[in-house]
C-alpha cells in the first residue's frame, strides 16, 4: 500500500502518551454520527494526545475542537460508506500493524527486556571453553557418562581426553575456542558465562544431550574488525620460496607500496585476491586459524599492518581496514530483539508468558484423557496416515479455562492439524505431553489475543486510530489532495476550500447528534485540568 503523509498523524499524535486523569465519571455516548457512536474515552485519547498543539483556555476552545474532531470522524465515515475499509491493501495493511502493536502484548515485557540486557552485556565478552557432550538413549547413564567424563576433563590435557574418549557419535570431547552471545545454545551459553575462569561446570542438559564444560579464558571483545590480507602458500613449482617473496613485499609495504595492489597481483587467496585482498567482518573466534585471528587482533590503528608470519594456510601479510565496536544499548536493541526472536531466548520469553496466562486464568484439568489417547493412536501418526475413530466421544472435558469447556475433540483436531510437528524419533507418549502442553498454551494465547482490546483501553485507541488514520489518508486523497485548480489559482487555498466545501456537505449527509449533556461534563473536567 502507499506509503502514508504524516499529515493526519498531526491531529492523532505520534507517541504513547499516559491517558490523562481527566477522565469522565461515566463513559457517555458524546457523540453519535449515523450509527456509530462515540465515547468520552475516545473523545479524551484524541484530546489528551495533541494535548500540546491545543492551546485551550475557553469552552470556546473546546467547542472549536470538537467541530475538528467531528469533520475528522464525518471524513472517516465517508471512507467507510465508499467501501474503502474493504479493499485488500487496506486490510493487509492494518493486519501488519495489528500484529507489530500486539507483540507488545503478547509476551513477558519483563523478561523480555531482562534478556535483552543480558545479551547485550554477554557480547561484551568472548568466552574461550573445552566441553565434552554426551548423547546416549537412556538419560540415567547419560547424565552418569557425563560427570564421569566431566571429572576427567578437568584432570588430562585436553588432547589426551579427546583422544581417549571422542568417538564423534555419543561422546563428544571438543575445543570451542571464544564464542559469545548468541553462538551458542542459549543454555550452554548460560552456563559457560556464568563458570569461573579455570573451573568446571556441573552436568547440565540441553536438546543436544549432557555436557560438562571447563572456561578457559574471559576477555573483553574487540569488536569487529575487518582486515585484508596478502597470503602466499607454498608450492612445489614456485621458482622462489614463499618465505623470501613475502618478505620483499613486506619491504614493498614499508617503502610505501599501496597494500590492495600488491594482495591482488600477488596473493594466492581465491576468495579475496579480487577484492585487494579484503575479508568480511569477523570477531575473536569466528576464523578457523587462531594464529591469524591473533595477528588480526593484535593490530590497533587502521592502516597499520603485520610482519609476515605463517600459518597452515602459508605465509601472509594483514591490514586493519576498519573496527566496529558495540553500540550504545537504545541503538543496538532493535537488532538485538530480532536475534533473541531467532534465538532459544525467545522460548524463555514465551513460557514466562505462558505461565502468566496459567494464573490469569486458572486452568482446571478435568480428564487428560490421556490412557484413551494412547489407545485410539499409532504409530501411523508419525506418517499422517492416522485419522482419529468416528465413534470418538465428543463431550469429553479436557479442561476448563476461565469458564471456557475445552473438548477431547478439539486436542485431536490440533493434533490431526499438527502431525508435521512430531517425526518418528518420538514416544507416542512423548509426543502427546508434549503436544498437550502446546495446545494448552495455544488455547490460553488465542483466548488472551482476543482479549486485547477489552483488556487495555491504549491497544483499542492505537488500533482504531491507525484503523482511522489510514481511512483520512485515502478518502482525503481522492476526494482533495488529488485535485487542483484549472487556472494559476493558489493550490493550497484551492484545496482547503474544497476540503470546506466537502466537509459543509458530509454534515448535509450525515445525522450527527453531540450529547450536550455528557460534552457540557466533560468539557468542564478539560476545563478544570488546564487550570491546573
Amino acid at each position: 500500500m502507499k506509503k502514508h503523509c504524516p499529515i493526519f498523524l498531526l491531529f492523532l499524535g505520534l507517541l504513547l502518551p499516559l491517558i490523562s486523569t481527566a477522565q469522565s465519571k461515566v463513559n457517555d455516548t458524546v457523540l453519535t454520527i449515523d450509527n456509530q457512536y462515540i465515547k468520552s474515552d475516545e473523545f479524551l485519547w484524541m484530546f489528551n494526545k495533541n494535548s500540546e498543539l491545543n492551546k485551550i483556555e475557553s469552552e470556546l476552545d473546546l467547542d472549536q475542537y470538537m467541530e475538528l474532531f467531528v469533520s475528522f470522524k464525518l471524513k472517516v465515515a465517508e471512507a467507510i460508506e465508499q467501501g474503502m475499509d474493504t479493499d485488500a491493501s487496506f486490510q493487509r495493511e492494518l493486519r501488519g500493524y495489528k500484529t507489530k502493536l500486539e507483540r507488545n502484548y503478547l509476551s513477558d515485557q519483563t523478561i523480555s527486556n531482562s534478556l535483552l540486557l543480558e545479551a547485550y552485556n554477554r557480547l561484551q565478552y568472548d568466552v574461550k571453553a573445552i566441553h565434552v557432550l554426551v548423547r546416549l538413549n537412556d538419560s540415567v547413564q547419560e547424565i552418569t557418562e557425563a560427570n564421569r567424563l566431566g571429572k576427567l576433563l578437568g584432570k588430562l590435557p585436553f588432547e589426551e581426553m579427546r583422544e581417549k574418549y571422542h568417538n564423534g557419535k555419543t561422546v563428544f570431547v571438543e575445543n570451542l575456542g571464544y564464542f559469545t552471545a548468541f553462538n551458542m545454545d542459549y543454555d550452554f551459553e548460560t552456563v559457560a558465562f556464568n563458570t569461573p575462569v579455570g573451573s568446571l561446570s556441573n552436568p547440565f542438559k540441553t536438546k543436544y544431550g549432557h555436557h560438562v564444560l571447563k572456561v578457559l579464558d574471559r576477555v573483553k571483545s574487540d569488536g569487529e574488525i575487518q582486515v585484508a590480507h596478502i597470503m602466499l602458500a607454498d608450492q612445489p613449482k614456485d621458482t622462489i620460496p614463499s618465505e623470501k617473496q613475502i618478505n620483499k613485499l613486506y619491504q614493498e609495504l614499508l617503502n610505501g607500496a599501496d597494500f590492495s595492489a600488491l594482495a591482488k597481483k600477488y596473493s594466492d587467496d581465491p576468495q579475496t585476491v579480487g577484492k585487494g585482498g579484503r575479508l568480511n567482518y569477523f570477531r575473536r573466534g569466528q576464523l578457523a586459524s587462531e594464529i591469524f585471528e591473533s595477528k588480526c587482533l593484535s593490530l590497533k590503528e587502521i592502516g597499520a599492518f603485520t610482519a609476515p608470519f605463517q600459518t597452515e594456510f602459508g605465509w601472509h601479510i594483514v591490514q586493519l581496514l576498519d573496527i566496529k565496536i558495540m553500540e550504545p544499548f537504545e541503538l543496538a536493541k532493535v537488532d538485538l530483539e530480532k536475534r533473541i526472536q531467532r534465538d532459544g531466548r525467545s522460548q524463555k520469553i514465551n513460557q514466562a508468558f505462558f505461565n502468566k496466562l496459567a494464573k490469569l486464568y486458572q486452568v482446571t484439568y478435568y480428564n487428560p484423557q490421556k490412557d484413551y489417547l494412547l489407545k485410539i493412536i499409532d504409530k501411523t501418526y508419525f506418517d499422517q496416515s492416522w485419522q482419529p475413530p468416528i465413534d470418538m466421544p465428543q463431550d469429553a472435558v479436557l479442561f476448563v479455562l476461565n469458564g471456557q469447556k475445552i473438548y477431547l475433540v478439539n486436542f485431536v483436531n490440533y493434533l490431526t492439524d499438527g502431525k508435521k510437528r512430531y517425526d518418528s524419533s518420538w514416544s507416542l507418549d512423548g509426543m502427546l505431553a508434549d503436544a498437550f502442553k502446546n495446545f494448552v498454551n495455544n488455547t490460553m494465547y488465542n483466548k488472551y489475543q482476543s482479549e486485547l482490546s477489552e483488556r487495555f483501553p491504549e491497544f483499542r485507541f492505537l488500533l482504531n486510530e491507525y484503523r482511522e488514520g489510514l481511512l483520512l489518508f485515502d478518502v482525503m486523497q481522492q476526494n482533495v489532495w488529488s485535485k487542483y485548480p484549472d487556472q494559476n489559482e493558489d493550490v493550497v487555498k484551492f484545496q482547503e476550500t474544497l476540503e470546506q466545501t466537502w466537509v459543509n456537505s458530509l454534515k448535509q449527509k450525515h445525522k450527527i447528534e453531540i450529547n450536550t449533556l455528557a460534552w457540557d461534563a466533560l468539557k468542564q473536567e478539560l476545563l478544570s485540568q488546564t487550570k491546573k
